[in-house]
C-alpha cells in the first residue's frame, strides 16, 4: 500500500479573471490624501524640472522651438532666476496638485460607492 501524502490546507485565492473582477462587491477605495500626495510631487517635479532648464538658460529655446513649431511668434521672455520665486512656483504647484488629487480620488470613491 503506498504511502498517503499527509493532507495540507493552503487557503490559495481564487483565480483572477474578468468575472471575479466585475462581481467584487467591495472595490478598492482610494485613498484621498495619498494619490493628492502623489499628482504634487509630480506637478512640483515637472516644475523643478522647469526651473532646471530656466537655470541652465535652455528654457528660452525650448520656448523658441514650442511656439516655432505652431507658427506662432513667441511673446515670452523667461526671467532671470530668483530662488525665492522658484521655491514659491514649487509650493503652490505642489499645493494645487494636492488638491486636484484629492478632489479625483473624492470623486471616484463617490462614483464607485458601494451600491
Amino acid at each position: 500500500m503506498p504511502r498517503q501524502q499527509p493532507a495540507v490546507l493552503i487557503n490559495h485565492p481564487p483565480p483572477v479573471t474578468i468575472q471575479t473582477i466585475a462581481s467584487n462587491p467591495h472595490p478598492m477605495r482610494l485613498i484621498k490624501y495619498k494619490v493628492g500626495f502623489i499628482v504634487g510631487v509630480a506637478l512640483a517635479l515637472f516644475h523643478a524640472l522647469w526651473l532646471v532648464l530656466v537655470v541652465t538658460g535652455v528654457g528660452q529655446t525650448i520656448l523658441d522651438f514650442i511656439f516655432k513649431i505652431h507658427l506662432l511668434n513667441n511673446p515670452y521672455l523667461t526671467q532671470t532666476f530668483d530662488l525665492q520665486l522658484a521655491g514659491l512656483l514649487i509650493v503652490i504647484t505642489f499645493a494645487v496638485g494636492f488638491v486636484i488629487g484629492w478632489v479625483f480620488a473624492l470623486l471616484c470613491n463617490l462614483i464607485h460607492k458601494k451600491k
